[in-house]
């Protein structure tokens, strides 16, 4: 509305001035008077025109600036105005106006139309001399050097601007100042003047998270589940990563001390659940609209008792989320807050180049890879040796209460027969870093063996640097570079090594963490046996396998005797007991490549592959007489438990899933009808 405003009484002024240019020249004689009114209907004009260029209502200047100041200018030439040479100075003014906001191409278009125009007034006024010719070869000689002179200026400016980005380019995100101390830089990194933060540094951490983040969306079957980050100048957080149904999701959102439902979380540090929320999805920040959220849950992530971020997992639905939910997703909260922890140790090791290569290969293949134990580790030994100076790498790990192994070495072919072997605690270099818990460095070889009075084929080894591996504050193994060199490693050049060591802790913790999370997202927190979303999959897996090899399977289902009395007369704590029971002889007296899960309430499912009607009918009565002669002992009180069971075949019984749940769902129920304690 402004813009059209303005334009309007800019077009306005145009058409006053051109009128009284033509009434000056037919109604008036030039004079005093209309010189005067010229002079300061001009001043006016180029008033608006600077008005226009400040507000710069995206009007091409280029064109429309010296087209309507040289039109302006009819008002003083037409009516006898002033001459030449006291009109040049406000040429020149024009001339630079036009060279600030426009290329050297815009100059010679003004040029030009000041030269005809004036030729032509010069030649109505009956004044085209040499004094005429002087003044204009002036004009255009100034217009030229001071367009040649900002033209200078301009490309300066580009090329500071340009070395401006590309330092900029090399320093965000993951090549942060070289020895940081400060392990929080990764977070305030994020900010800068533009956008809020840095978006390499973000789409890389993201990388790594997001995996994470879609796997408990699917294990929990959110709406929206949600990352929010503190940034430490502000104490608020800033929206960081979500995984999402929504369409409707503020990226921008930022949540403060003082935003309603977070408050107590934020103050507490502890979780929130609510199961029955009523508040319009908006004060949740991170909604653009009203989603009709009726279940959340807010975890705080916190590292080493300091809260670093929040995050959140809501649904549609009244009552979807109960305890177990909220220690599943404190679980995916520990594994985020374990990416990040293991981001920013990254970050603060930069030293120099090589390092930093390094670093970030490594970071990348992890977010790919299935981020297990084996896998993690060759990644990290393929990638050591490009920036860390040794010939050989030895990693040690040790379970608590267990004798140190040497699990992995490179180059791995060439010392393939150290891998399990057994590192003595007291009598070697390695046993004793591990022992007294402590960097070992020593720069030629001595009596005492490197790992064990046993070891061979390491005589040609002159330096050791042992470093301990720490889990939850206690040993949990040994890194080991050695090198043929005598004094190749030393007290100054150990912080590297350190930081070598602190790396493989991080990558085993998120290792450990994720094969907790992928066992939680498939697993009955209860039971211990596979949840009904893993039995779907695995049955469709099975059909589609025996489909194409022309194979039989089978299922058996169980539903425990009589479990709501257990509940009923002792309790729920008891039920569950039982429940944990008839699962753990199940599992110890079935195949590996047989599916147990829990299918819902007190009933339970295995998946026989490769097994007739007649095995099938063998396993189900052996698992019943089991659970029959094995009563569950709680305080030296026996408990009975007995169990029916049901069992259907593929293919004779039905060809797809519903017809075969079907089938071993009515065997179930005969058995019910036979008495219970039995096999149909």
């Amino acid at each position: 509305m402004k813009r059209k405003l303005f334009l309007s009484f800019y077009s306005l002024v145009i058409t006053i001035f051109i009128i009284l240019s033509t009434l000056g020249k037919f109604l008036h004689s030039p004079g005093k008077i209309t010189i005067s009114a010229g002079f300061a209907l001009l001043l006016l004009f180029l008033f608006l025109s600077y008005n226009l260029l400040k507000y710069d209502f995206r009007i091409s200047i280029f064109l429309w600036l010296p087209l309507f100041l040289i039109l302006s200018n009819l008002s003083v030439q037409l009516t006898g105005g002033l001459s030449q040479s006291m009109f040049s100075p406000l040429y020149l003014f024009l001339v630079i106006i036009v060279a600030l906001k426009s290329e050297r191409s815009g100059i010679v278009i003004t040029l030009i139309l000041i030269l005809i125009l004036e030729s032509m007034s010069a030649l109505l006024n009956k004044r085209m001399n040499l004094h005429f010719s002087m003044i204009m070869v002036t004009l255009i000689s100034l217009s030229f050097f001071l367009s040649y002179f900002i033209g200078n200026l301009k490309m300066r400016k580009k090329e500071v601007e340009k070395k401006l980005n590309d330092i900029e380019k090399t320093t965000s995100a993951l090549s942060t100042p070289t020895r940081t101390s400060d392990r929080n830089e990764l977070l305030k990194t994020f900010k800068n003047k533009k956008d809020g933060f840095d978006l390499k540094a973000k789409e890389k951490m993201g990388e790594l998270i997001e995996p994470i983040l879609s796997v408990l969306s699917h294990t929990i079957d959110s709406h929206s589940s949600v990352v929010f980050l503190k940034e430490e100048n502000t104490k608020s957080f800033f929206f960081f990563l979500k995984k999402s149904h929504s369409a409707y999701i503020n990226t921008d959102a930022v949540i403060s001390q003082k935003t309603g439902i977070y408050t107590w979380v934020i103050k507490e540090k502890k979780p929130l659940l609510d199961s029955q929320l009523f508040l319009n999805s908006t004060l949740l920040e991170y909604y653009l609209r009203d989603e009709s959220i009726r279940s959340i849950i807010i975890i705080p992530l916190l590292e080493d008792e300091e809260l670093i971020g929040l995050l959140i997992c809501d649904s549609k639905e009244e009552n979807k989320f109960d305890s177990e939910d909220k220690e599943k997703i404190k679980v995916f909260g520990n594994l985020i807050v374990s990416t990040i922890t293991l981001f920013k140790s990254l970050k603060q090791a930069q030293w120099d180049a090589s390092r930093y290569f390094i670093l970030r290969e490594f970071a990348e293949k992890l977010s790919q890879s299935r981020l297990e134990k084996d896998s993690v580790l060759d990644i990290f030994t393929k990638i050591a040796p490009q920036g860390f100076d040794f010939d050989l790498l030895v990693l040690i790990l040790c379970e608590e209460k267990e004798k140190p192994i040497i699990y992995k070495t490179f180059p791995e072919d060439e010392f393939a027969y150290l891998k399990d072997f057994e590192v003595s605690i007291g009598s070697s270099l390695a046993g004793l870093a591990i022992k007294n818990n402590q960097i070992l460095i020593k720069p030629k070889k001595i009596k005492t063996p490197f790992f064990s009075k046993s070891e061979k084929g390491l005589e040609h080894f002159q330096s050791f640097f042992g470093v301990p591996l720490h889990k939850e504050e206690k040993v949990s193994g040994e890194l080991v570079l050695m090198s043929k060199n005598p004094s190749h490693f030393s007290q100054e050049k150990k912080e590297p090594v350190i930081f070598l060591a602190n790396l493989i802790t991080e990558a085993l913790d998120k290792a450990e963490l994720y094969q907790e999370t992928k066992a939680l997202s498939i697993k009955d927190g209860l039971t211990g046996a596979f949840n009904h979303r893993h039995f779907q999959e695995s049955l469709t897996n099975e059909l589609q396998r025996a489909k194409r090899i022309g194979n039989h399977f089978s299922l058996l289902m169980l539903d425990i005797d009589h479990f709501k009395g257990f509940n009923d007369n002792f309790g729920h704590q008891i039920g569950d007991r039982v429940l944990k029971h008839i699962s753990d002889i199940v599992m110890k007296n079935i195949r590996e490549v047989d599916i147990f899960a829990r299918y819902g309430g007190e009933e339970f499912i295995i998946i026989l592959p490769d097994t007739k009607r007649d095995g099938a009918m063998a396993v189900g009565e052996k698992i019943r007489m089991l659970i029959e002669k094995k009563p569950l002992i709680i305080k030296d009180n026996p408990y009975p438990v007995s169990v029916s069971i049901g069992c259907s075949v593929f293919p004779s019984d039905g060809e797809d899933k519903n017809r075969l749940i079907n089938k071993v769902d009515k065997a179930l129920y005969r058995a019910k009808q036979d008495g219970r304690n039995c096999v149909r």
